[in-house]
């Protein structure tokens, strides 16, 4: 869901791009979208990811400007906008004396609260240990928490095949139909801020080091809340209850699934068919208007006595000679291509 707010990365230390700014793929409807939280790491409370100190990220999230609400997150997102409206939690929407020439700029400083909204859950983003160049690093990042969750998908989708059953499929539905089963709820933090960038920076010899981290931290935004939130969507996930609560779920989805399937196999095959007609039309049209070209551009390069018969030479091939016989009666013509010279040619 992104490492820098609300606002995304191009707020960093440029306050003038503070709003609301959508991000694809995460506000595709068709996808999971994945926020960080802090804390569990630590033995401390869970909250969003918020940049500061040692954590160098904040919690992406918003809404899409071009996708409609789905009706699997509809109640999940209404339910937010009750909870927050008309409180101290409630979303600052500017008050910025935007031009009329500019309106078209108006959906960054505001969002549509019946779009898609994201993330959908969340996961420790916060603190991971990498190693690069047998070096050891700490790294923060949605893009830490998003394959997390794609592996907890991946050993439920395993369990099930390993027992007869059928995959998961889209689960985002399964996730808000079932999420008070195995989600832990995120009710601290927002993400009004950037992700930590580096402000100054002090030269050694020929290599530059950072001096001093900052973010940029603004009015908009949103603020974690029970429930489903632009912050951490529907809270972290509990594998183990996430795993138990997906193994007793019979997918009826899987069986829409397979006639989905069934039904894309059915179009694929289809579009083959009309790509390889399209292709062999394609193919005998080119052939056609090279023919009438060669025709078209046919030199006649000597008369003959029999007004039937001409010796011509075509631009596609100079240098080739062609009797090009008219037979009386059938209306076609006859290319017949011989090694006669031009300058020699004898009538």
């Amino acid at each position: 869901s992104g490492d820098d707010g609300v606002a995304g990365f191009s707020v960093r230390n440029e306050t003038e791009v503070c709003g609301y700014h959508s991000f694809f793929p995460a506000s595709s409807p068709y996808v999971l979208a994945v926020g960080a939280t802090n804390g569990p790491q630590e033995g401390k409370p869970e909250t969003a990811c918020q940049s500061g100190g040692d954590v160098l990220i904040t919690s992406g999230g918003g809404f899409s400007i071009l996708s409609d609400l789905p009706s699997w997150q509809s109640d999940a997102v209404k339910g937010y906008f009750k909870a927050v409206d008309g409180t101290v939690q409630e979303p600052f929407t500017s008050d910025y004396n935007i031009p009329v020439a500019n309106i078209s700029f108006l959906k960054f400083w505001t969002f549509n609260k019946s779009k898609r909204g994201y993330p959908d859950v969340s996961l420790l983003g916060h603190n991971y240990k990498m190693v690069a160049k047998g070096k050891l690093y700490s790294v923060d990042g949605t893009s830490a928490s998003a394959p997390v969750m794609a592996a907890f998908v991946s050993l439920v989708n395993a369990q099930r095949m390993n027992q007869g059953q059928p995959l998961m499929g889209f689960i985002n539905p399964f996730l808000y139909k079932y999420s008070s089963s195995f989600i832990n709820d995120i009710t601290s933090g927002d993400n009004k801020c950037s992700a930590l960038y580096c402000s100054s920076y002090i030269y050694y010899f020929n290599s530059r080091y950072c001096k001093e981290y900052n973010n940029t931290c603004c009015k908009e935004g949103f603020h974690a809340t029970k429930g489903w939130d632009p912050v951490t969507g529907l809270g972290s996930i509990d594998f183990e209850n996430f795993s138990t609560t997906a193994m007793g779920i019979v997918f009826t989805q899987s069986t829409s699934s397979s006639s989905s399937s069934s039904s894309l196999e059915t179009t694929t095959l289809i579009l083959i068919i009309v790509v390889v007609v399209i292709g062999t039309l394609l193919i005998m049209a080119v052939g056609v208007i090279v023919y009438c070209l060669h025709a078209k551009n046919a030199t006649v390069l000597a008369p003959t006595s029999n007004p039937n018969v001409v010796v011509a030479s075509s631009f596609t091939s100079p240098s080739v000679i062609s009797v090009v016989r008219d037979e009386p009666g059938n209306g076609q013509l006859e290319l017949t291509p011989t090694t006669t010279d031009p300058e020699n040619v004898k009538v």
